[in-house]
């Protein structure tokens, strides 16, 4: 079982990594105009690491369902072949949840 000290490194770490990719301003951009292509951080990274972070949560006892949702958009994103995909691309999937047009 990992230790709190370890899941808030991971998590630091995580967070670390998230700065040097794209700003927030500019995912949004992508998923507003639909533009994942190409990946900056592939969806297939994006659910190792929601993966990751729920077993290092699991291992502590602690409830993430934020991060179960995502596990499921990602795991839902690349079941439609979206495995080549910019991570952002989950955003997409609610417009097409909703049946709103592709941008």
């Amino acid at each position: 079982m990992a230790s709190t000290r370890e899941w808030f490194e991971t998590v630091e770490e995580a967070r670390r990594r998230a700065r040097r990719r794209l700003p927030k301003s500019v995912y949004g951009a992508l998923i507003a105009g639909g533009r994942f292509e190409p990946a900056d951080f592939a969806a297939p990274l994006g659910q190792k690491d929601i993966r990751l972070l729920l077993a290092a949560a699991e291992n502590l006892g602690v409830a993430m369902p934020i991060a179960s949702l995502l596990r499921d958009r990602f795991l839902t994103l690349m079941a439609h072949g979206g495995e080549h995909l910019d991570w952002s691309a989950i955003g997409g999937l609610a417009a097409k949840d909703a049946g709103v047009p592709a941008a």
